[in-house]
C-alpha cells in the first residue's frame, strides 16, 4: 500500500491510501478488528504488506466521540467516532465488492483523505 500526504490533489491538502483489492481488504481489517483501539496505522499495514510513504513520519487513528484530522511535520493524528468508523467500513466494503478500480472519501475534514483501488501504480 502507498499512503502520502499532497499540497494539492484533487484541488484540496490530501492524504492518499492507494493500493490493490488486497491492500484494501488488509486497511478494512485493522479498522474493523480495532474499533475499541487507538490504530498505529504505518505499524499496523506494515505487518500485513510492503508499503510506501511520502511525507508521513506517523499517522495514528484515536478513537473519540468527535471527528478530527490534523497533520503537522509528517504526523496525521485522526480522530475517528465510531460512526464514522462504522462509514469507512462501509466505504471500504465497497472499493472491495467491485472489480473496478475506484476511490473513496474518508472524510470531510480540510484535509482530505482518499482511499484508492488500482487507480495509481506506485
Amino acid at each position: 500500500m502507498y499512503l502520502g500526504y499532497y499540497e494539492k490533489f484533487k484541488g484540496a491538502p490530501t492524504i492518499l491510501l492507494a493500493g490493490s483489492k488486497t491492500s484494501i481488504v488488509n486497511l478494512m481489517s485493522i479498522f474493523s478488528a480495532a474499533r475499541n483501539n487507538n490504530i498505529d496505522l504505518l505499524d499496523m499495514l506494515s505487518k500485513q504488506e510492503e508499503i510506501r510513504v511520502l511525507s508521513i513520519l506517523s499517522f495514528h487513528i484515536i478513537n473519540n466521540y468527535y471527528d478530527k484530522l490534523s497533520y503537522s511535520d509528517g504526523c496525521v493524528t485522526w480522530h475517528v467516532s465510531s460512526s464514522l468508523r462504522d462509514q469507512i467500513i462501509g466505504m471500504l466494503s465497497g472499493l472491495i465488492e467491485t472489480s473496478d478500480p475506484g476511490h473513496q472519501y474518508l472524510n470531510s475534514d480540510k484535509i482530505q483523505i482518499i482511499c484508492s483501488k488500482d487507480e495509481y501504480d506506485f
